[in-house]
């Protein structure tokens, strides 16, 4: 089945639009210095304080972006103190 132009567009802006919203937090990191922190905390202060703003603006996917960072820092710290 061929696909037609209109629904490729479509994907292709929806497949922009995920990767746009998977690097904001990212893209904010890097811009503040913090993309590589060797100290989990500065990095898990920051995403809190994006996940707090997120949440004031209503932006609920730089919140839930910021959810997944914070698990995943947390993760990290789990392992640190384990070894």
């Amino acid at each position: 089945m061929a696909s037609c132009e209109p629904c490729r567009r479509s994907a292709d802006k929806l497949t922009t639009e995920k990767m746009t919203m998977a690097t904001r937090l990212d893209q904010a990191l890097t811009l503040l210095g913090y993309q590589d922190a060797k100290q989990l905390h500065y990095r898990s202060n920051l995403v809190h304080a994006i996940h707090l703003f997120a949440g004031v603006q209503g932006d609920a996917k730089l919140e839930a972006e910021c959810e997944a960072e914070i698990a995943r820092i947390r993760a990290a710290v789990e392992q640190a103190r384990s070894t």
